[in-house]
Order: C-alpha cells, then sequence, then structure tokens
C-alpha cells in the first residue's frame, strides 16, 4: 500500500508539472480562431492520468463515505456523456475540453491522501516562475541593443507582452510563500542570501511588468503590494489612523483620492486604442445580457455568439464612434472575463460560481493556514485581472486557478466524511445504501471514463490525419482520399468543417461543398470561415449569397479595407450601380488605422471607380 501511495504522488506531481508546462511553453491560450491549431485535443492524456489516479486511491479505505467523492463522480459522469453524446460540447468544443482537463488534472491532486504533496507544486511553480524571468530579461536586453517596441518584445514564452506581465505578477504571492518556506528551513546559513534574492526577483519582476505597459499588470500588482503590506502590518496601520486628527484623516484621504485619479488618467492614456476596444466590447456584450439570461451560452459558445453581436453592432450602427471604429478587431472574447462568464453560464451559473467563491475565500485550516492564504491570494489576483484581460483563457493561469481552489477545499473541511456505522445501529442502513452508491458512481464515472479516452484517442488521430492531409494538399493540391473517413469521426469540429469545405470547393461540380460549410457554421465561426463559404458560393455564381456572406465579413470588421474591396468586386459582377457607388465612396472615405501599401492601392482604386461612374 505505501509504495501504490508513492507512486501516486509522484505520478501527480509529474503529470501536473507536465501540464503546467505543456501549458506554458506550448499551448498557451484556451481558444484559438485559426483553423490549424487544435492542440487542445492533445488534452485526451489528462483522461488516462486522472482514471490511474483514481483507481489507484479513489477505492481506498471503502469504509469511509465522502461526499466529494460522491459529486465529483456525478460530474464526472454528466461530463462523460457531454463530450461522447453532445454535438456542442464534444472534443470540438476547444475551451470546453480545456475547462474538463483542468478539472481533470487538478481533481486527481484532490484524491491524494498526503496533503503535503500539495506543498511541492508551488515550489515547482516558483522555479518555473524564474525561468520566465530570465527570459524576460533576455528579451528586454535584445530589444534594446536592436531598437525594437520594448513594450511588445517582452513576453516570456506567452507570446503575449500583456499576459506575460499578468503572468509575473500573479505569481508573487508563490515566490514569497516558497521563499518563507526556504528560511524556515533548519539550516538558517542561508537567510539573509535567500531574502536578498527575493527582493531582486521582485524589483526586477515590477521593471519588467512596468516596461511592458500593460494597464492590467500594472493594477495586480499595486493590489498584490498594497494587500501584503495591510496584511503584514493591518494593527500597526489600524493603531495609526485611529490616531490621526479628522482634519489629518480627511488630507490623507484627499490626497489618496488624486492619487488614484491620477493613476486612472495615466493608465487610461496608454495604449488608449487597446482601452476603446476593451470598452466597445464590454458594451456589445452588455446589450445581448439578456438573450440567454437564464443558462447562458453555453460553455465554449461565447466564442460562436460574440462576432455575430459585433457584426450585428455595426450593421444597426451606421455612425459608430470614431474610437470603436478604428479599435473593432477579430475577437471573439471580450476582456472581461466576470461579463462573459456570466454570459457563458448565465444566472445559474452566477449563482453556483458566487456560492463557490464564498466557501473559498471562507475556508480555514489551522495546520495549513499559510498555504491556504498563499492559494486564495494567488486565486485573488488572477481574478484582479479578469476585469480588464482574459487569465480565464490563459491555460496556464486556468490550471493555477484550478489548483487553487481545488487544494483549498481538499485542505479545508469543505464536504463531510461519513465514518462507518456499527451494524445493526440507527443509521447502519442508510450508511449501507450511501456506501454502495459511493461505489456505483466511482464505478460508472471510471467506466464512461474508459469510453471517454477511446473515443477521444479515435478523434486525436483523426486530426493529426486532417494535418498530413493537410500537408499533402499544399504540395500536390486536394485529393478526396485523404479526408476520406475523417468526416465521420470530425464532424463535430467545426474547424475541421471550414477546411473540408474549403477544399471542396475547388471541384465546381461538387454540390455538398456549401452544405458542410453551412453546417460548419453551427460549431464554429470566424473571418475565415466566412470568406471560405463567400468563395464557395461565388464560384457556383451564387452572387447575392456570396454578397451576404461578405457584407457580414465588412460588418465584424469594420475599418478593414480588403473585405469592403471584394464585396466591391462582387457588385462589380452583379453591376450593381447604386451599391458600387456606395462602397466604394465608403473605401475613399474610411479612416486608416494601419497605413500599408495595399491599403494606398485599394483607396486609389475605390477612387478610380467613383471618377468613372461620374
Amino acid at each position: 500500500m505505501k509504495a501504490i501511495r508513492v507512486f501516486s504522488e509522484i505520478l501527480c506531481i509529474t503529470g501536473w508539472s507536465v501540464a503546467f508546462l505543456f501549458f506554458t511553453l506550448y499551448y498557451r491560450f484556451a481558444f484559438n480562431y485559426r483553423i490549424e491549431v487544435n492542440d487542445h485535443y492533445f488534452l485526451v492524456f489528462s483522461i488516462p492520468f486522472l482514471l490511474l489516479v483514481v483507481l489507484l486511491n479513489a477505492f481506498n479505505n471503502p469504509r469511509i463515505i465522502s461526499v466529494k467523492k460522491i459529486l465529483w463522480s456525478l460530474l464526472v459522469i454528466t461530463i462523460c456523456l457531454l463530450l461522447l453524446l453532445s454535438k456542442y460540447y464534444s472534443f470540438g468544443n476547444e475551451y470546453f475540453v480545456v475547462l474538463v482537463s483542468v478539472f481533470f488534472i487538478n481533481t486527481a491532486v484532490g484524491f491524494i491522501q498526503n496533503k503535503k504533496i500539495i506543498y511541492t507544486i508551488p515550489t515547482i511553480l516558483t522555479v518555473v516562475w524564474l525561468f520566465e524571468l530570465y527570459i524576460g530579461i533576455q528579451q528586454w536586453l535584445h530589444a534594446k541593443s536592436y531598437d525594437d517596441n520594448i513594450a511588445l518584445a517582452i513576453k516570456g514564452t506567452l507570446e503575449n507582452s500583456g499576459v506575460y506581465a499578468c503572468y509575473l505578477a500573479i505569481h508573487l504571492p508563490l515566490l514569497n510563500f516558497a521563499k518563507e518556506n526556504l528560511i524556515g528551513k533548519p539550516c538558517k546559513l542561508y537567510t539573509i542570501p535567500i531574502q536578498l534574492l527575493s527582493c531582486l526577483a521582485l524589483l526586477l519582476s515590477a521593471f519588467l511588468i512596468y516596461q511592458t505597459e500593460s494597464r492590467t499588470a500594472y493594477i495586480t500588482l499595486f493590489i498584490i503590494l498594497a494587500g501584503w503590506v495591510f496584511l503584514k502590518y493591518k494593527v500597526e496601520i489600524i493603531q495609526k489612523t485611529m490616531q490621526l486628527s479628522k482634519i489629518v484623516l480627511t488630507l490623507s484621504l484627499t490626497g489618496i483620492l488624486a492619487l488614484t485619479a491620477s493613476g486612472a488618467y495615466y493608465l487610461f492614456s496608454i495604449k488608449k486604442m487597446s482601452l476603446m476596444g476593451r470598452l466597445m466590447k464590454t458594451e456589445i456584450a452588455i446589450q445581448h445580457i439578456t438573450d440567454q439570461f437564464w443558462l447562458g451560452t453555453g460553455i465554449g459558445r461565447f466564442t460562436w455568439y460574440y462576432p455575430q453581436w459585433q457584426a450585428q453592432y455595426f450593421k444597426e450602427t451606421p455612425a459608430p464612434p470614431k474610437d470603436y471604429f478604428l479599435s473593432s478587431s477579430e475577437s471573439y472574447i471580450i476582456f472581461n472575463e466576470y461579463l462573459q462568464w456570466l454570459e457563458t453560464t448565465g444566472i445559474a451559473g452566477a449563482i453556483i460560481t458566487i456560492f463557490l467563491l464564498t466557501r473559498f475565500f471562507k475556508a480555514k485550516a489551522e495546520s495549513h493556514k499559510s498555504l491556504l492564504n498563499t492559494l486564495k491570494y494567488t486565486a485573488l489576483a488572477i481574478m484582479a485581472c479578469g476585469f480588464t484581460s482574459y487569465p480565464l483563457h490563459i491555460n496556464s493561469l486556468l490550471l493555477l486557478l484550478s489548483f487553487c481552489f481545488v487544494s483549498v477545499f481538499n485542505l479545508s473541511t469543505f464536504l463531510p466524511i461519513a465514518h462507518p456505522a456499527k451494524k445493526g445501529g440507527k443509521n447502519f442502513e442508510k450508511f449501507r445504501t450511501a456506501h454502495v452508491l459511493q461505489h456505483f458512481f466511482l464505478t460508472v464515472s471510471v467506466i464512461l471514463m474508459g469510453i471517454l479516452e477511446f473515443k477521444g484517442i479515435t478523434e486525436f488521430e483523426a486530426v493529426k490525419l486532417w494535418e498530413r492531409a493537410r500537408d499533402r494538399y499544399l504540395m500536390q493540391g486536394y485529393t478526396e482520399k485523404y479526408y476520406t473517413g475523417l468526416y465521420n469521426r470530425l464532424k463535430n469540429n467545426g474547424k475541421f468543417l471550414v477546411d473540408y469545405g474549403n477544399k471542396r470547393t475547388q471541384n465546381i461540380t461538387d454540390h455538398n461543398a456549401i452544405t458542410i460549410l453551412i453546417q460548419s457554421q453551427q460549431l464554429f465561426i470566424s473571418r475565415e470561415s466566412m470568406e471560405a463559404i463567400t468563395l464557395a458560393y461565388s464560384k457556383k455564381n451564387n452572387c447575392p449569397k456570396a454578397i451576404e456572406y461578405e457584407q457580414w465579413i465588412c460588418y465584424f470588421l469594420p475599418n478593414k479595407f480588403n473585405p469592403k474591396f471584394e464585396l466591391l468586386k462582387l457588385y462589380e459582377i452583379t453591376k450593381d450601380t447604386i451599391n458600387i457607388k456606395r462602397v466604394a465612396n465608403t473605401i475613399a472615405t474610411m479612416p486608416v488605422k494601419i497605413p500599408s501599401l495595399k491599403v494606398d492601392r485599394i483607396g486609389q482604386e475605390a477612387f478610380n471607380i467613383l471618377k468613372e461612374l461620374q
């Protein structure tokens, strides 16, 4: 039994570490609109990881009933049935698969009996954080040497400077916890060097965060440092405040408000167009908050709805604010996780979320108080980023947040455990019934996870075949046989359907290409998918339908010149003089967001068309 326990602990730590490194170094974002990105299929390997941990640990202590295990089993059964049977919550739903995998990976840690094992993960996170800090410093030095844009060059391995800055800030509580643990060891010889190194790491991270010009990271860093100072010197601060006279207190509050206003003005002035884009997305999303009020759009479905909402906004607003017009982009998330989560899960999901948050921050465990506070502090930092960024769509941060919640609930007495009742006792029958139910649900969940893994591996192999088919297409052109058999396995993957339909449009006599592309629209919508269906209708000489879809792209991306130019060419084919003049005039008078030779060429052609029509 001891060997099994040690093996389970090593398996959990190794599996969690591999997942975090995979999310940090390779698969970074929980939603990707590019057709060729389908890395979430690698996460099917999180299922056997959890399955093995469950088999090694879940059936231990058979005479003890755990409410956690029963609820976990019911949730896993629901998830498996959705992935196996649902069209919209299949392996093709990227965000849903990421959330499920993160849940599986972290609940595997929750099955480990030795709670001390949780202490290992903050140390691993600190080591990875120090590596990211080193990468950021190297990027800053390189940018300084070659006069690159420093704010965009510093991004660690996370491919985005704002995400990197938030990553650095969020991990500071874990850095402090690791430092305190090292100082608390029996050997006190290295206390001063450790303190100095941690201070140096803090200063370097703050410097890099400043260089990125990330407003969200600035606010998060301030919250972390201010919170740490207040918690450490809470008694002294309260005592000093109580001793202040009313005049001094009033002046102090006035000064704080003035500094806050100045800070807000400074933050507003940084990357103004980026801020306006976030305000626009928030306003558009709020307009649709009652569309699916009770149950929401569904997990992973918000990114299907939002592009349609943005297109609808610019269609119904012929004269939008100029800042909104220029800041609009190919967007699928809104940089406000709270609003997006509300619209994703509806009021029902919001109530459950509030309940879990309340229990999370109220959870107590005196024997693990320091770790508990660190995990709460880390979760608070991630949630602080959620007001103006997208931490719930950054895989490494999503895994970390889930770890914080699972660990806090695991360390505390969140749910009761029923110990065996004596045979013949008053509660014996109830205990026996609950005992049978617990093992029944655990057994069903294990069986369904096995079936789910088989289906997941089947789709994973199909995706790899699809990737090879795309490579062959680049070299040899479209060949039907390389896509044969993939359709049945990937018919719930909207990206595959777009690519498949797009390839079939090369055959003019193929009447199923448009049917497949329309089918893809039920699962996945992007600029690329709309361009594919526009092209398909164009090749069929169905200009009215091609114009309809090209017009949608123009509404979705109102400041882009190329979609409007493509629309202009379609109107020229139909010889619709009125709309030719209207679109050409729009192109000729549009404000330019990013000047380029291509934009100049399109503008000149539109001007020439207007000149010919006069």
